[in-house]
C-alpha cells in the first residue's frame, strides 16, 4: 500500500527510526513505540527480542568483556537495529495513516483493514489490466479487419475481367 501523506508528515513520524543509533535508546525502545504506536504485536515482541539482547551491556561490567568484544557487540546491536527499523518503517507508516483515516481500531482491525485496501488494490489492478487487454484486442481486431477488406478489394475481380485478370471479350 502507498503512504498517501507528505513527505513532511512521513519524516515526522519516522524519528524513532534513528533510536537504534542512539546509545542511550536502544532498537527495543524504537521497536516499543513502533508496536505501540502501530499496533502491530511482533513489533513489540522484537521490542523483547532486542531488549533481552541489549541487557549484557548493562550487566556485564566492561572489563569483564573479551577485548572489544563489547564495543563490536554495541555496533552489531544497533546497525541490526537501525536496518530493521528501516524494514519497518514503510509499514508502520501505513498503519498510522489508516488509523489517522479510520479512527481507533484494534491491532487485529487494523490488520484486517490493510488486507482488504490491498485485495481492493489488486481488484483494481486486474480491471484495468482487462480494460486494457480487451482495447487492445479490439484495436487489433479493427487493424486485421481493415487489412482483410484492403486486401479483397485490391484482389476483387474488376468489371470485364476474367479470374486470371485477362480481359473478357
Amino acid at each position: 500500500m502507498r503512504v498517501n501523506k507528505s513527505t513532511s508528515w512521513q519524516w515526522l513520524n519516522s524519528w524513532w527510526v534513528i533510536l537504534p543509533l542512539l546509545l542511550g535508546f536502544p532498537a527495543w525502545a524504537a521497536f516499543l513505540y513502533a508496536g505501540l504506536r502501530g499496533k502491530k504485536r511482533s513489533w513489540l515482541i522484537w521490542s523483547a527480542v532486542y531488549f533481552v539482547l541489549f541487557l549484557p551491556v548493562y550487566l556485564v561490567p566492561l572489563d569483564s568483556w573479551p577485548g572489544d568484544a563489547a564495543g563490536g557487540f554495541m555496533v552489531a546491536y544497533m546497525t541490526i537495529g537501525f536496518i530493521h527499523a528501516i524494514v519497518i518503517r514503510h509499514s508502520f507508516l501505513v498503519r498510522l495513516q489508516l488509523l489517522e483515516e479510520c479512527g481507533p481500531l484494534t491491532g487485529a482491525e487494523l490488520d484486517d483493514e490493510i488486507a482488504r485496501r490491498i485485495l481492493q488494490m489488486r481488484e483494481d489492478r486486474v480491471q484495468r489490466m482487462l480494460r486494457e487487454s480487451e482495447r487492445r484486442d479490439a484495436a487489433l481486431w479493427d487493424q486485421e479487419l481493415k487489412q482483410e477488406i484492403s486486401e479483397s478489394q485490391t484482389t476483387a475481380l474488376r468489371p470485364g475481367e476474367a479470374a486470371g485478370g485477362e480481359p473478357v471479350d
